[in-house]
């Protein structure tokens, strides 16, 4: 047996935790300032946390949610808001009118 497999895990864990730390500051930085280099920021901290899954469960749900704004922005996507959808139902848009039923009736 190797000595790093009879150390604690928290011990293995600590050093990858605070190289994950710097790194979440700077893809946080890049974010805030728009750089052009958000996506390589986010491709390094996609593979940080596919080699070290054990990061993910020490985020907070602050850090969670400024990597997925730094994925929204990248990728251009918007997350329509509750206001949004209640004045799309009451416009009367076709999207507020789908219903379960209207699905199935639409395979006979």
């Amino acid at each position: 047996m190797t000595t790093e497999a009879m150390a604690n895990p928290e011990e293995i864990l600590q050093p990858k935790m605070l190289e994950f730390k710097k790194l979440f500051a700077e893809y946080e930085a890049a974010m805030l300032e728009k750089s052009p280099n958000l996506p390589v920021y986010l491709d390094k901290v996609r593979s940080d946390l596919n080699s070290t899954p054990e990061i993910l469960w020490r985020l907070s749900d602050q850090e969670i949610g400024v990597i997925v704004s730094g994925m929204m922005i990248h990728s251009g996507i918007q997350i329509a808001s509750e206001s949004a959808s209640k004045k799309a139902a009451k416009s009367g848009s076709s999207a507020s009118k789908v219903s379960l039923a209207s699905l199935l009736a639409d395979e006979d």
